[in-house]
């Protein structure tokens, strides 16, 4: 036992792997940037949905994630499997969270005011907890992975910096996408597909 720790204090982690652990962030990041800095946007031009209450299901939601939280950290830390803890819960929820993107742009056209608003939480509020389903396991895998703290420092910069470029990336050209396909709800759907296969490969 003393000597597995050992090992785990002192392994050393190549490129790829620490390349590999970024990238599931930037998967992430595609999904959950479009959720922050477009979804609002989407809801109330495209598809018909007043500001307000766009903002009252979203912080409805977030309410809503605390004790997603601590569910799905309660169930990860009784989980064993060969894939460990964390694992199994990132790849498990990898595709179901980048379907669940795709479904909030599929918002209704030629129906009421009050399905649009329905289907809108259904689907904002499955997503929310997809992603934590896979956010928190992945975020606890930093720990998992490696004792060493320089081998830790090396993940999260990797993480770090591979999350901020997918950020970046969705700021830079969401808008202009939309506007190549179509610049209606179409382009919009399309753009979240693009997202959600991209995001589901990557944290795959």
């Amino acid at each position: 036992m003393e000597n597995a720790v050992n090992d785990k204090c002192n392994e050393k982690i190549s490129f790829r792997e620490r390349f590999c652990f970024g990238i599931g962030d930037f998967g992430t990041n595609l999904i959950y940037a479009i959720m922050i800095s477009f979804l609002t946007y989407f809801y109330t031009d495209t598809v018909g949905i007043s500001a307000a209450l766009t903002g009252t299901i979203m912080f409805g939601t977030r309410i809503l994630d605390g004790f997603i939280c601590m569910t799905v950290g309660t169930l990860m830390d009784k989980t064993h499997s060969k894939y460990g803890k964390a694992r199994p819960w990132v790849i498990y929820s990898a595709i179901p969270f980048g379907l669940a993107l795709i479904s909030m742009s599929l918002v209704p056209a030629d129906t009421s005011y009050s399905m649009k608003v329905g289907f809108i939480v259904v689907t904002y509020v499955i997503t929310n907890i997809l992603f934590e389903i896979s956010n928190i396991p992945y975020g606890s895998l930093l720990a998992l992975i490696t004792q060493d703290a320089y081998e830790r420092g090396m993940l999260g910069l990797f993480r770090s910096f591979l999350s901020t470029f997918g950020s970046t990336l969705v700021g830079m050209i969401t808008l202009p996408l939309v506007a190549y396909f179509g610049n209606d709800q179409k382009g919009w759907i399309i753009v979240f597909i693009i997202y959600g296969i991209v995001a589901s490969i990557m944290l795959l």
